[in-house]
């Protein structure tokens, strides 16, 4: 049975890289993911802007730990 959710899981190592953050926006444009779950450990605060950067504003509602 397919309800259509996909999800990415990704150990990214470089999200302060706007590169690496263009990456993964291009990734979800082109799986359509519902789910995106992002480990990056060398982030002590994660503001908006970045989350908006990298997930596109789809994806506006997030939790991060």
């Amino acid at each position: 049975m397919d309800h259509g959710l996909k999800v990415v899981v990704w150990n990214v190592r470089g999200l302060n890289a706007r590169a690496r953050r263009h990456a993964i926006c291009t990734l979800l444009d082109t799986t359509g993911a519902s789910i995106v779950c992002l480990q990056e450990t060398k982030i002590e605060l994660l503001c908006s802007s970045v989350v908006l950067d990298t997930l596109g504003f789809e994806f506006d509602d997030y939790t991060y730990l």
